[in-house]
């Protein structure tokens, strides 16, 4: 969160004994709250071995950002270790959370055959879905339908066979 510019510049402020300039200029540039700039400048001043004299007074945002400024520094080791002692968790749950806050990593999909074949799974779901509201739709059209009156007529063809020149009778309908 502070940059290594504005280190050097508190470091500079430090020298020449402005201390509260240099906790100003933390607030003005980064947006910190007094008692972490205060903490920072204690930190940069070498007063303390990080920012905040004991565990329980430092702030996420402070933690945050040793590690995003151990992990802009290629210290990626440090920083497990970091968060391994600020939340007393194990190796495995640093690493995870210190993967998670690197910037250089890009979302990667690990296993691309499983999103593949989940969507398959999801597009065949979704045409069950639609098959069986058809079949509904079509019944209730079809069972609300009201016979209508008047005559049906059946068309019957007739083939001809070649063998047989001379028409029969067909249903009661003599031949002409």
């Amino acid at each position: 969160m502070v940059s290594t510019q504005s280190q050097a510049k508190v470091k500079e402020l430090l020298q020449s004994g402005q201390k509260i300039e240099a906790i100003q200029f933390l607030c003005k540039e980064h947006n910190l709250s007094l008692s972490d700039a205060n903490e920072w400048v204690q930190y940069l001043a070498g007063e303390t071995s990080r920012p905040g004299a004991q565990p329980a007074t430092i702030s996420s945002s402070l933690i945050r950002a040793q590690i995003e400024d151990l992990l802009r520094s290629k210290n990626k080791i440090q920083a497990i270790k970091l968060v391994m002692d600020e939340y007393q968790v194990s190796l495995k749950q640093a690493n995870d959370l210190v993967d998670a806050m690197d910037p250089s990593r890009s979302p990667v999909l690990k296993d691309p055959i499983k999103y593949v074949l989940l969507l398959f799974v999801g597009l065949g779901i979704l045409f069950a879905a639609l098959s069986v509201y058809w079949l509904w739709a079509d019944y209730q059209f079809t069972s609300n339908a009201t016979p209508g009156t008047g005559t049906v007529v059946d068309f019957i063809i007739i083939k001809e066979v070649v063998a047989q020149p001379r028409l029969s009778n067909i249903h009661g309908m003599a031949a002409c």
